[in-house]
């Protein structure tokens, strides 16, 4: 129970008292509440759920069976942790924790490069703790709300200032004119590139994903940058753009965030949409997408539409980028809740969303640096639309990182410093039990259909059981006919609904058979 509290956040009365019996994985995962079936006469049956004995304490990770991890590393940290300032011994002892390779899913051969990571996992971990810290003293809930408030406001202003400055672009999205796409059958495929220069290597930078996405195999027929109030002058980058009509720059009114700025491209894209689907590739102005990355976002989203995302590599060979490619810091994470391809969620620098999938929602402004807004944004897609997270590796980025201990501990500290806004904004959500995705992922779960007809066999056993139980009871006299009859045919419409659910999720993928 204790075990199953650490990966689930569960409480362990639950299982002490037999409320729970089998684990039910799929999309729409869930737990069989065994009062239900015993109210019937079905005897009681614990059985243990195999999916966390044999798999999240003995470590099965994407490459395969790895050496045991203790729960507590199967997480990042706890909403319990992350509502307080944490010290400076706790910031250390939770340095000494995650640096310690046998907490990691897999440790390099090298015994120099354990070294390197151990030295790197502490700068980092340092970094995110004292970004807590310092959000815990310095912040507080009326500050975020007036960001997100100014955002939101100049996130309308902008659009109402743009929305009908680029009809050229606008025709595109809507599908009557395209220099390279397939026309109106096929959606509009756009990318949008929020960008915030300071200094001119910045600007190099974003020149340099400039061109990386004009050399798609499948071009995008527009691509939206959103200039977030830049202090450098961005001109000398958009001449790798070969085609200016598809190439669409707006200004933000104010400086407001990378959220923001991806919301306005989004609002954009919808509008000049007109109805017709839109899917908006996200990333970075400090990344460069591999020649095959737009198109094989577009083909994911046309096999199964919603929120993909994939491998984040680091585009210089330095121990910093190794750090990050060794860790998948920037390839979201998976848990065993989910079926295969699932993740908890993906990073806006290798993202792609059907923005009919998910309707109006977009980043929350309240973010005003990049963190957990793609976290946030995957998570209430989930809980809201039923949306989920699905990872595609063919789909790859390469990003520059910032260099040095300096770098990973700045980077680490804005991951800190957003995090506890996630934990105020959904008490529910958790890492607990997630492990993170690398290059070359393997998944081990089992397929969407696979889970599905597994949990059927699982309710339906329970239902048969209970359905023989009082049969027995009506024979014996314990049970009224009429009881019995209610009884039956309460179970009848549990069995009809399980039938609904197959059909409804499975398609037609499964077998008359299996339905």
């Amino acid at each position: 129970a204790y075990q199953l509290k650490q990966t689930f956040n569960m409480e362990p009365s639950r299982f002490s008292h037999g409320l729970v019996a089998n684990a039910v994985t799929g999309p729409s995962a869930r737990w069989l509440n065994v009062q239900v079936l015993r109210k019937h006469g079905c005897p009681q049956r614990h059985t243990w759920p195999t999916r966390v004995t044999d798999h999240a304490t003995l470590g099965l990770c994407a490459q395969g069976r790895t050496r045991r991890v203790p729960s507590r590393a199967l997480s990042n940290s706890s909403p319990d942790d992350i509502a307080r300032p944490p010290t400076w011994r706790e910031t250390l002892r939770g340095a000494v924790f995650w640096a310690n390779p046998d907490h990691w899913d897999k440790v390099p051969k090298s015994m120099y490069w354990t070294l390197t990571f151990v030295l790197l996992k502490i700068v980092g971990t340092i970094g995110g703790y004292r970004g807590r810290a310092n959000f815990a003293r310095r912040s507080g809930l009326q500050p975020l709300m007036k960001w997100r408030e100014r955002s939101s406001d100049a996130v309308s202003r902008t659009f109402e200032t743009f929305k009908n400055h680029f009809p050229e672009a606008a025709g595109i999205v809507r599908g009557r004119t395209s220099s390279w796409g397939q026309g109106p059958a096929e959606p509009c495929l756009a990318v949008v590139l929020p960008v915030f220069c300071r200094t001119a290597q910045d600007v190099q930078e974003f020149r340099s994903t400039l061109i990386a996405l004009s050399r798609q195999t499948r071009r995008a027929d527009v691509v939206v940058v959103v200039d977030d109030e830049s202090p450098a002058d961005l001109a000398a980058a958009f001449g790798a753009w070969p085609e200016a009509k598809s190439l669409v720059s707006v200004r933000m009114s104010c400086n407001c965030g990378p959220a923001s700025a991806r919301s306005l491209g989004m609002r954009l894209l919808r509008h000049w949409a007109a109805g017709r689907r839109v899917i908006a590739c996200l990333t970075d102005s400090d990344a460069a997408p591999s020649p095959q990355w737009c198109k094989a976002m577009l083909d994911a989203q046309l096999r199964k539409p919603g929120i993909f995302c994939g491998p984040t590599l680091s585009a210089t060979d330095c121990h910093v980028g190794r750090f990050h490619d060794h860790f998948g810091n920037l390839n979201g994470r998976w848990t065993w809740d989910d079926p295969q391809g699932v993740l908890l969620y993906g990073c806006t620098c290798n993202f792609s969303v059907d923005l009919t999938a998910i309707g109006n929602m977009e980043f929350d402004p309240i973010f005003s640096r990049p963190g957990f807004e793609d976290i946030e944004l995957c998570w209430r897609a989930r809980t809201e639309l039923g949306v989920f997270t699905r990872y595609t590796e063919k789909a790859r980025v390469f990003h520059e990182y910032d260099q040095g201990f300096t770098g990973l501990y700045n980077q680490f500290w804005k991951y800190g410093h957003t995090e506890p806004i996630m934990a105020w904004m959904h008490p529910s959500f958790s890492f607990q039990g997630s492990r993170p995705v690398t290059a070359e992922f393997r998944d081990p779960r089992r397929t969407e259909i696979q889970a599905s007809i597994g949990a059927a066999n699982h309710v339906m056993r329970d239902l048969e059981m209970a359905a023989q139980q009082i049969m027995r009871e009506a024979a014996s006299g314990a049970k009224t006919a009429d009881e019995a009859q209610k009884a039956m045919q309460s179970l009848q419409l549990e069995a009809q609904k399980l039938l609904q659910t197959a059909q409804t999720e499975d398609g037609n993928k499964a077998t008359g058979k299996q339905k």
